[in-house]
């Protein structure tokens, strides 16, 4: 599991919250075998909390995470992400394309 990984990153698990409910959360892992690429491996607001901009602000968080740690390039792994076009959607304005990462389908960006 992604919890007892070696290279966990504790602080690449964004919560966002209002009142001590989760609203949202995304997981920003560093890529294996790479010091300067990182992963987002789970992504997901909860459904009533959609289209506020949650997503968005979640992502930002998770890329700022990455740059912060040196961590240039981001792909984003989620497969349930990957086939929602909301999802896709807000990727693309972030800046990531179609790509092939090294050992995953998914698509990346700058962080």
């Amino acid at each position: 599991s992604i919890w007892e990984a070696p290279g966990f990153d504790r602080e690449g698990v964004i919560f966002l919250t209002h009142r001590s409910r989760v609203l949202g959360v995304i997981v920003a892992q560093p890529m294996e075998g790479s010091q300067n690429s990182g992963v987002i491996l789970c992504w997901g607001v909860r459904p009533a909390e959609r289209r506020h901009g949650l997503g968005s602000c979640l992502l930002r968080l998770a890329l700022a995470h990455h740059a912060r740690l040196g961590r240039r390039w981001a792909y984003a792994t989620t497969p349930g992400a990957l086939q929602c076009p909301e999802a896709i959607s807000l990727l693309a304005k972030e800046g990531f394309r179609s790509s092939e990462p090294p050992g995953a389908g998914g698509v990346s960006g700058e962080s």
